[in-house]
């Protein structure tokens, strides 16, 4: 296989930046290793800034957002007897719109299918190789089991924090990265049951004296409010409190007394996990290989770590996964329905 430009993912990102690339004549092909149901289900953000609106209408795949999406002017923040008005086209002469990025996803794969560049599915073992020559290439299997291999003039690797790209961008920077920490977050829900047991393990005192309890929310769409009283559904409430923040005080008290706790470890790999002697290869922070002997292996490292790829192996390459009929909430409203603001409460 030839092609101008391969492409490592299909996320938005990838979709978009080949959408870009067929309107300049640019050829590409892009590679996605999961299948298009999943990537079509796969719940993420909600909202679209206006620059990524008019790019993606500009491109030819916003007719669906611009009849079903939202436009919105502004928000409200809010607590106990404070609210402030953010207006959007006041401050920066822009709007935002609730657009989920699933519905991105779907819009430009449907236009990627719809005559646009080659978009495979279910690909596996995708390796990028000489990337820093005149001939990359990348090798993978297609979804049919066959080896593939597609030579390019560029890969772009579009596959996220996780993916197959990353090491290569990380060893040809000499290992080193660059990030910036904001000193604001996501906000964080923590249900009663979980707030307990932190209390109860002696990592909650401050989540006490610092998060915010909430006995229930109001949910609404034109014409119609519910509120939802938690207790009164439950008996019990919510508590606003960052998961970072659960973090910091499980690594303060790891760190003051507790069990050992190895930061910046690499090449982390469990074996003979259903044996009698299991145990974890490592590279240590200081670059020495190191072996964890245990008597059990616990892998809590979701689901791009290495652990999971042993699950897997152990299930014959069975996966289990139930899909609802739901998905994460990203904005709760509590003004009038016709009101174009929406409140973060």
């Amino acid at each position: 296989m030839r092609t101008q430009v391969g492409i490592i993912g299909a996320g938005p990102a990838g979709l978009l930046l080949s959408r870009l690339l067929a309107l300049q004549g640019i050829d590409s092909v892009v590679l996605e290793n999961r299948s298009r149901e999943y990537v079509e289900a796969r719940i993420r953000a909600g909202i679209l800034e206006q620059h990524t609106v008019d790019t993606l209408t500009e491109a030819g795949v916003g007719d669906r957002l611009q009849r079903e999406g939202m436009e919105h002017h502004g928000i409200y923040l809010q607590y106990p007897g404070t609210r402030h008005k953010l207006d959007f086209p006041e401050l920066c002469g822009r709007t935002v719109w609730v657009y989920g990025q699933t519905e991105v996803t779907k819009d430009l794969i449907k236009a990627q299918l719809d005559g646009g560049p080659p978009l495979l599915f279910g690909v596996s073992d995708v390796a990028p190789e000489d990337v820093d020559t005149d001939s990359p290439r990348i090798t993978f299997t297609d979804a049919d089991g066959d080896r593939q291999v597609l030579e390019c003039d560029v890969i772009a690797g579009t596959d996220g924090f996780h993916g197959v790209s990353r090491p290569l961008v990380v060893e040809g920077a000499q290992g080193r990265t660059w990030e910036r920490t904001y000193p604001y977050a996501w906000l964080g829900i923590l249900e009663q049951h979980t707030v307990q047991t932190l209390i109860d393990a002696g990592v909650g005192m401050r989540l006490q004296r610092e998060g915010l309890p909430h006995d229930g929310i109001h949910l609404q769409y034109p014409g119609v409010r519910h509120h939802l009283d938690f207790p009164a559904l439950c008996g019990r409430k919510v508590w606003v409190y960052g998961q970072t923040e659960v973090t910091k005080d499980l690594i303060k008290a790891q760190l003051d007394g507790g069990p050992p706790l190895l930061f910046d470890v690499s090449d982390v790999v469990p074996e003979n996990v259903d044996g009698e002697s299991p145990r974890i290869r490592f590279t240590d922070a200081d670059g020495v290989p190191q072996v964890l002997e245990c008597d059990a292996i616990a892998g809590t490292d979701g689901f791009h770590g290495p652990s999971r790829a042993v699950v897997t192996a152990g299930t014959a390459g069975r996966t289990w996964e139930r899909t609802y009929p739901y998905a994460w909430l990203g904005i709760l409203a509590d003004v009038a329905p016709s009101a174009d603001e929406l409140v973060y409460s």
